[in-house]
Protein backbone atom coordinates (compact mmCIF):
# COMPACT_ATOMS: atom_id res chain seq x y z
CA UNK A 1 0.00 0.00 0.00
CA UNK A 2 1.21 3.46 -0.90
CA UNK A 3 0.04 5.64 1.98
CA UNK A 4 -0.91 9.26 1.30
CA UNK A 5 -0.12 11.58 4.21
CA UNK A 6 -1.08 14.95 2.73
CA UNK A 7 -1.17 17.20 -0.30
CA UNK A 8 1.23 19.73 -1.82
CA UNK A 9 0.62 22.61 -4.17
CA UNK A 10 1.12 21.95 -7.86
CA UNK A 11 2.04 24.55 -10.52
CA UNK A 12 0.91 22.41 -13.45
CA UNK A 13 0.83 18.97 -15.01
CA UNK A 14 2.20 17.72 -18.33
CA UNK A 15 0.46 14.68 -19.83
CA UNK A 16 2.24 12.80 -22.61
CA UNK A 17 1.33 9.79 -24.71
CA UNK A 18 2.72 8.29 -27.91
CA UNK A 19 2.79 4.90 -29.69
CA UNK A 20 5.56 3.62 -27.37
CA UNK A 21 4.49 5.25 -24.13
CA UNK A 22 0.87 4.78 -23.08
CA UNK A 23 0.92 7.47 -20.39
CA UNK A 24 3.41 9.77 -18.71
CA UNK A 25 2.32 12.50 -16.29
CA UNK A 26 4.77 15.00 -14.81
CA UNK A 27 3.71 17.40 -12.07
CA UNK A 28 5.35 20.80 -11.71
CA UNK A 29 7.52 22.23 -10.34
CA UNK A 30 10.32 19.75 -10.92
CA UNK A 31 12.82 19.62 -8.06
CA UNK A 32 16.56 19.95 -8.59
CA UNK A 33 17.37 16.95 -6.37
CA UNK A 34 17.37 13.29 -7.39
CA UNK A 35 13.87 11.77 -6.96
CA UNK A 36 12.92 8.59 -5.15
CA UNK A 37 11.66 5.81 -7.44
CA UNK A 38 8.85 3.37 -6.82
CA UNK A 39 8.65 0.62 -9.43
CA UNK A 40 5.40 -1.28 -9.38
CA UNK A 41 4.99 -4.63 -11.11
CA UNK A 42 1.42 -5.74 -11.60
CA UNK A 43 0.38 -9.04 -10.08
CA UNK A 44 -1.43 -9.70 -13.37
CA UNK A 45 1.06 -7.89 -15.62
CA UNK A 46 2.17 -4.37 -16.34
CA UNK A 47 4.83 -2.12 -14.91
CA UNK A 48 4.65 1.45 -13.63
CA UNK A 49 7.31 3.82 -12.35
CA UNK A 50 6.42 6.56 -9.89
CA UNK A 51 8.82 9.32 -8.84
CA UNK A 52 8.59 11.25 -5.59
CA UNK A 53 10.42 14.21 -4.11
CA UNK A 54 12.92 12.86 -1.56
CA UNK A 55 12.42 15.53 1.09
CA UNK A 56 8.64 15.77 1.07
CA UNK A 57 7.18 12.69 -0.63
CA UNK A 58 5.39 14.86 -3.23
CA UNK A 59 4.36 12.91 -6.35
CA UNK A 60 6.48 14.10 -9.30
CA UNK A 61 5.83 11.69 -12.14
CA UNK A 62 3.94 8.57 -13.17
CA UNK A 63 5.01 6.52 -16.19
CA UNK A 64 3.37 3.40 -17.56
CA UNK A 65 6.33 1.35 -18.77
CA UNK A 66 4.36 -1.77 -19.68
CA UNK A 67 0.58 -1.37 -19.91
CA UNK A 68 -1.28 -3.24 -17.14
CA UNK A 69 -4.29 -5.42 -18.00
CA UNK A 70 -7.09 -3.40 -19.60
CA UNK A 71 -10.28 -3.33 -17.54
CA UNK A 72 -13.49 -1.34 -17.82
CA UNK A 73 -13.57 -0.49 -14.12
CA UNK A 74 -13.49 3.26 -14.53
CA UNK A 75 -16.30 4.10 -16.93
CA UNK A 76 -17.63 6.54 -14.34
CA UNK A 77 -14.26 8.30 -13.88
CA UNK A 78 -14.55 11.96 -14.88
CA UNK A 79 -12.17 14.89 -14.81
CA UNK A 80 -12.31 17.04 -11.70
CA UNK A 81 -14.45 20.07 -12.56
CA UNK A 82 -12.41 22.46 -10.40
CA UNK A 83 -8.91 20.99 -9.83
CA UNK A 84 -7.48 22.16 -6.50
CA UNK A 85 -3.97 22.38 -8.02
CA UNK A 86 -2.48 19.82 -5.66
CA UNK A 87 -0.73 16.45 -5.75
CA UNK A 88 -0.48 13.79 -3.07
CA UNK A 89 2.38 13.52 -0.60
CA UNK A 90 3.22 9.94 0.37
CA UNK A 91 4.76 8.33 3.42
CA UNK A 92 8.48 7.92 2.72
CA UNK A 93 8.95 5.04 5.16
CA UNK A 94 8.89 2.44 2.34
CA UNK A 95 12.33 3.75 1.27
CA UNK A 96 13.65 3.20 4.80
CA UNK A 97 15.82 5.81 6.49
CA UNK A 98 19.40 6.27 7.48
CA UNK A 99 20.60 8.88 9.89
CA UNK A 100 23.28 11.29 8.64
CA UNK A 101 24.28 13.72 11.37
CA UNK A 102 21.22 15.95 11.84
CA UNK A 103 19.33 14.86 8.72
CA UNK A 104 17.23 11.73 8.09
CA UNK A 105 17.57 10.57 4.50
CA UNK A 106 16.04 7.60 2.63
CA UNK A 107 18.12 4.42 2.85
CA UNK A 108 17.34 3.51 -0.77
CA UNK A 109 16.50 5.58 -3.84
CA UNK A 110 14.64 2.76 -5.61
CA UNK A 111 11.95 0.51 -4.16
CA UNK A 112 10.20 -2.28 -6.06
CA UNK A 113 6.78 -3.60 -5.11
CA UNK A 114 4.02 -5.80 -6.53
CA UNK A 115 0.60 -4.17 -6.86
CA UNK A 116 -2.85 -4.93 -8.29
CA UNK A 117 -2.33 -2.78 -11.39
CA UNK A 118 -5.01 -2.30 -14.02
CA UNK A 119 -5.70 0.24 -16.70
CA UNK A 120 -8.73 1.60 -18.46
CA UNK A 121 -9.31 4.23 -21.05
CA UNK A 122 -12.21 5.84 -22.78
CA UNK A 123 -12.27 8.26 -25.67
CA UNK A 124 -11.12 11.07 -23.35
CA UNK A 125 -9.76 9.62 -20.12
CA UNK A 126 -6.95 7.26 -19.15
CA UNK A 127 -7.03 5.71 -15.67
CA UNK A 128 -4.23 3.76 -14.01
CA UNK A 129 -5.39 1.80 -10.96
CA UNK A 130 -2.68 1.09 -8.39
CA UNK A 131 -4.91 -0.96 -6.11
CA UNK A 132 -8.42 -2.34 -5.86
CA UNK A 133 -9.32 0.23 -3.17
CA UNK A 134 -12.34 2.42 -3.85
CA UNK A 135 -11.56 6.10 -4.36
CA UNK A 136 -13.13 8.46 -1.86
CA UNK A 137 -11.21 11.70 -2.50
CA UNK A 138 -9.31 13.36 -5.33
CA UNK A 139 -6.60 15.94 -5.72
CA UNK A 140 -5.97 17.38 -9.13
CA UNK A 141 -3.73 19.61 -11.13
CA UNK A 142 -4.90 20.83 -14.54
CA UNK A 143 -5.62 17.78 -16.74
CA UNK A 144 -4.39 15.11 -14.27
CA UNK A 145 -5.84 13.90 -10.96
CA UNK A 146 -5.11 11.32 -8.31
CA UNK A 147 -7.62 9.23 -6.36
CA UNK A 148 -7.11 8.33 -2.71
CA UNK A 149 -9.07 5.69 -0.78
CA UNK A 150 -10.82 6.41 2.51
CA UNK A 151 -7.96 4.53 4.22
CA UNK A 152 -5.39 6.92 2.71
CA UNK A 153 -4.16 4.59 -0.04
CA UNK A 154 -2.99 5.96 -3.40
CA UNK A 155 -5.58 4.25 -5.60
CA UNK A 156 -5.75 5.83 -9.07
CA UNK A 157 -3.89 8.21 -11.35
CA UNK A 158 -5.90 9.61 -14.23
CA UNK A 159 -5.57 12.13 -17.04
CA UNK A 160 -7.33 13.52 -20.03
CA UNK A 161 -6.13 11.60 -23.09
CA UNK A 162 -3.98 14.11 -24.98
CA UNK A 163 -3.58 11.72 -27.94
CA UNK A 164 -7.21 12.49 -28.89
CA UNK A 165 -6.84 16.26 -28.72
CA UNK A 166 -8.65 16.54 -25.40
Amino acid sequence: MIRVVGQARCAGAVVESDPWLELKISWLPRPADQPLYLRLSGSGGGQVELKFEGETGRLLQAVIIDTPPLLDLDKEERPIAQPDMSVPVVDLSIWGSKENADVSTPARSIVEMVADLSYSKSERIKVLRLSEAEVSDYCGCQNAWVGVSRHGELATIAALDVSHGA
